[in-house]
């Protein structure tokens, strides 16, 4: 089968080599392992640093098997909310719908939520061509654009959304094939533009697939760890994420860091974002909080070997309260304890599992309440670090998630084909 995968940014990435493959991605190698050939859109533009990079063709072969179609758009913007942000997602949708027409005909397309326009032009193509189409809602677009407002204009910035989009959002979720997302609540967005859901719509997680690497590896990445002060006889917490202080409460946890000073508590940061510099030179006076910058997944997965702890962060807004982060699912690969300020969904999958806490959003005290707590009973560590492996294989997993979900995905295209 020939399936299309739209996901604006997340193929730039397997060019830079900065990042990790992403659920977009790691769906391309479980269709490929299937004997699928895939075929990737995206545009050239880095979301983490806001800049475009540079290449020779604008048909790129990722694999063998996988082909990244680049749309060749030049529009910018530096904030993710923004109008500069919606001038490019209209560009990069024109742009895929006329690239699209020279095409091969697909038997599936797999499109990213965002972008709306892509998936919108996505429906449109799969209605003229008897093609299904499978939207998968990462973000609640259009909805987290009222966000950044104030309470008193929102109203008002709603009406100006709807305007913009609720067209194209009402058109592209009524008539998609599935709609999937990656938690439960982005399942309630479909039914507010119009679709009645089916039988098939259904969330699936983001998954985490487990690297290969050696313990000759993983043993020298430790000692890179440890030339820095940074080993196992340090309760550490770990924060793999990017350094934004509108997303993360970061100088919350500085503060912790330094009531916990004497505790031989150690806070690791390994990312970097909009306030990296502030931050790093903020972290100058609590030594016990390393900002350690971006870090390769070796050198994360070492990290994570010599710590009990993976935190998240997070300011309950309305678009993170009921998420699961990426990074939740490579903690629980890593059988590190989950620290969580968010109140929703992932507060409700560690408490019932019995793999973290959630400590109260804004609260050093609390913070620092937990660690105390763990760092005084190494048998709930013990418990707690299994507990999360556990609940990674159930339901994390992206070998055993994500292949099935491909599947499902191929027998969907294959029933289409044979109508």
């Amino acid at each position: 089968m020939n399936i299309w995968i739209i996901k604006e940014s997340e193929f730039v990435n397997l060019l830079t080599g900065k990042s990790r493959a992403s659920r977009a991605a790691m769906l391309a190698d479980y269709f490929i392992e299937t004997g699928c050939n895939v075929i990737a859109w995206s545009s050239l533009w880095e979301h983490g640093s806001k800049k475009y990079i540079n290449v020779d063709s604008y048909v790129i072969k990722l694999k063998p098997s996988l082909t990244l179609n680049v749309l060749n758009t030049q529009k910018t913007y530096k904030k993710n909310i923004s109008l500069r942000r919606i001038v490019q997602g209209r560009e990069i949708g024109r742009l895929f719908r006329d690239e699209a027409k020279k095409m091969p005909k697909p038997d599936l397309i797999y499109s990213c939520w965002p972008l709306i326009e892509t998936s919108y032009e996505a429906v449109k193509y799969g209605q003229e061509n008897g093609i299904p189409v499978v939207i998968d809602i990462r973000d609640l677009w259009p909805d987290i654009f009222v966000q950044p407002f104030p309470r008193f204009l929102q109203p008002l910035a709603r009406l100006g959304i709807n305007f913009v989009y609720k067209k194209k959002v009402c058109y592209a979720l009524k008539n998609a094939t599935m709609v999937t997302g990656t938690i439960p609540k982005a399942m309630e967005l479909p039914p507010k533009y119009g679709r009645q859901m089916k039988a098939l719509d259904h969330h699936v997680f983001h998954c985490y697939k487990n690297p290969s690497f050696t313990e000759s590896e993983i043993s020298l990445a430790v000692a890179e760890w440890d030339s820095l002060g940074i080993d196992d006889s340090s309760f550490n917490i770990v924060f793999f994420g990017s350094t934004n202080k509108r997303i993360c409460e970061l100088e919350m946890m500085m503060e912790a860091a330094k009531k916990l000073e004497n505790c031989n508590v150690k806070f690791i940061v390994c990312g970097r974002g909009v306030n990296y510099d502030e931050l790093v030179e903020k972290s100058k006076s609590y030594p016990n909080f390393i900002m350690a910058g971006l870090k390769n997944q070796l050198q994360l997965v070492a990290l994570a070997s010599i710590s009990k702890v993976g935190i998240i962060p997070y300011r309950n807004t309305s678009d993170f309260t009921d998420s699961l982060p990426t990074k939740f699912s490579e903690y629980l690969a890593n059988s590190l304890i989950v620290f969580t300020s968010l109140r929703g969904l992932s507060k409700t999958v560690i408490e019932e599992n019995q793999c973290g806490f959630a400590y109260e959003e804004g609260s050093v005290d609390s913070l620092v309440s937990a660690a105390e707590r763990y760092l005084k009973d190494a048998s709930l560590v013990e418990k707690q670090k299994n507990n999360a492996r556990l609940l990674y294989e159930k339901a994390f997993n992206a070998d055993v998630v994500y292949r099935d979900f491909v599947s499902q995905l191929i027998k969907l295209a294959d029933g289409y084909n044979h109508q």
